[in-house]
């Protein structure tokens, strides 16, 4: 199965994201080891355990 995007108007959702006063993680960033600052567990982390920066650039592992 192929999927199909028009590509103005997904440049467009890019450009709403990137231009959002705050970004939020995903849930499973909230799971990924890779995100959490140190010193904080993946059982039960919250949005404030997260790491900004690199939550923004995405996960590579797994």
């Amino acid at each position: 199965m192929k999927l199909h995007f028009d590509h103005a108007l997904v440049t467009q959702l890019l450009a709403h994201a990137e231009a959002a006063k705050e970004h939020m993680p995903t849930f499973d960033q909230l799971y990924e080891p890779t995100f959490l600052k140190d010193g904080k567990e993946t059982q039960s982390p919250s949005y404030d355990d997260i790491d900004a920066e690199i939550s923004q650039k995405g996960c590579t592992s797994g």
